[in-house]
């Protein structure tokens, strides 16, 4: 399956604070950031955002496996890599609700 190939069908509810990932957005992202498919994707930014926020109790466990995961070229293929991020069941049921892929 090519980069771009398949679809988006899933998704992962992460808490925190990311006061720190909204201003790497403002002075990074939106004013520095070349794109590019294969080194520096939508995945790679969102990683790159995050590893900047705190997840709290979990923060050194989530850290180590986002950069594990940024590591990966295909978003797609990164997905099934968060393994250790808690799932919610009140976003589960809410997704259910609307007939959401869950």
């Amino acid at each position: 399956m090519g980069v771009y190939e398949g679809k988006y069908t899933d998704s992962r509810y992460i808490v925190g604070n990311f006061s720190r990932s909204l201003d790497y957005i403002r002075n990074k992202i939106m004013k520095h950031t070349t794109y590019s498919a294969i080194f520096y994707n939508c995945k790679h930014t969102s990683i790159d955002i995050l590893l900047r926020g705190n997840f709290g109790k979990y923060n050194t466990q989530y850290k180590e496996e986002l950069r594990a995961i940024r590591k990966i070229i295909s978003p797609n293929m990164a997905f099934g890599r968060f393994s250790t991020f808690q799932d919610n069941k009140f976003i589960r049921f809410f997704r259910k609700l609307e007939n959401i892929h869950v």
